[in-house]
């Protein structure tokens, strides 16, 4: 068989997904990426696996252990909290922007 290079590595199936829609994607065993991203996330084994963009399987513990969690919680903050911390949640938000 002919060694050769494969020019597109992936066919999207789906688009447009919410987190939620793409986690359940993920735990159903697809592959999931965000459409910036160069590398993609799939399940190994029980564990979030991220092929990078050179094509090297790297694991992050702290993925998994925080996404795949199924204790989350909504909360609601408190608006005197809010109001008092007003200039520190500004400064944050400006100071790292996405």
């Amino acid at each position: 068989m002919e060694n050769k290079k494969v020019k597109n590595k992936y066919s999207i199936l789906r688009k447009n997904l919410t987190f939620s829609k793409a986690l359940e994607a993920l735990k159903d065993g697809e592959w999931i990426r965000c459409p910036e991203w160069r590398g993609y996330w799939f399940l190994e084994g029980g564990r979030i696996a991220v092929m990078t963009w050179k094509d090297e399987v790297i694991y992050t513990p702290w993925l998994e252990a925080t996404i795949l969690r199924e204790d989350w919680q909504i909360v609601e903050l408190n608006p005197e909290w809010v109001e008092y911390n007003r200039g520190l949640i500004f400064d944050f938000i400006h100071q790292n922007p996405q």
